[in-house]
């Protein structure tokens, strides 16, 4: 989530409408807090919410942490990457799916 920071070219476009973000803290011991000052410490103005049973990483199979998916206006996942994104791919993935 660190490529998603407010200073980030696409999370600006993020910030305009064309695209939703989301982050999902998969680690099931974290609490609220510890998410409150992550979001703090790396300017992240997206919610985050606490995967405590595991049900999102069973759903989506997230076996790497971070995994990036890209989902369409239709809800259909159109893209994932697992593992950190740098921000040139995080753009030309942000750009793919916003042509779709």
């Amino acid at each position: 989530m660190r490529t998603l920071s407010t200073g980030s070219t696409n999370f600006k476009k993020a910030q305009l409408g064309a695209i939703e973000v989301y982050g999902v803290n998969l680690t099931g011991r974290d609490s609220i807090a510890n998410v409150k000052l992550y979001k703090e410490e790396f300017k992240l103005n997206f919610p985050i919410v606490l995967d405590t049973d595991n049900q999102v990483a069973s759903t989506y199979k997230a076996f790497a942490i971070p995994t990036t998916y890209f989902i369409d206006k239709n809800g259909i996942i159109v893209d994932k990457v697992s593992g950190i994104v740098d921000p040139k791919t995080l753009e030309e993935k942000f750009e793919n799916l916003l042509s779709k």
